[in-house]
């Protein structure tokens, strides 16, 4: 597995993943006017020559805010989540950022434990965030550990 920054060819097989994940997905343009822009990196996680996963981290002075990660599905439970994630937050790490906040489907039990497990703790809800089908939002900050 191969975590790297995404390019615009990888964007067909990002959307493709977007539309098998979400209900409501981002569009190809979002993506695409994203790569490349100071305050955001995407990743894509690449394995055999196939995108399997990616993230988008966006940076506005010291926070961060994971806007979207995703795996395939048949790709789940193999640790690429955890492998994107642990890029977003060195990376979050090198650009300084103090507190990585993120927004997940409150049902969305295995998002939350890998959340969790990589120390981001809960602070707040965000009523019917969500929509197809209306949902709250939970949103979870993540603070460097002191050394």
């Amino acid at each position: 597995m191969k975590i790297r920054r995404m390019t615009e060819a990888d964007l067909p097989a990002v959307m493709a993943l977007e539309e098998r994940c979400f209900s409501v997905p981002w569009t190809y343009e979002n993506f695409h006017e994203l790569i490349g822009r100071t305050p955001y990196v995407l990743l894509a996680a690449e394995e055999a020559g196939t995108v399997q996963g990616y993230a988008v981290l966006m940076q506005v002075f010291e926070d961060g805010d994971l806007m979207n990660i995703a795996v395939s599905p048949e790709c789940r439970r193999r640790g690429i989540g955890q492998e994107l994630l642990a890029e977003v937050i060195r990376i979050a790490g090198e650009r300084k950022v103090t507190q990585l906040f993120l927004e997940v489907r409150e049902h969305n039990t295995p998002a939350i434990h890998l959340y969790e497990k990589n120390g981001f703790v809960f602070v707040g809800r965000r009523k019917d965030y969500y929509e197809a089908p209306r949902e709250d939002a939970l949103i979870y900050v993540r603070t460097p550990k002191e050394e």
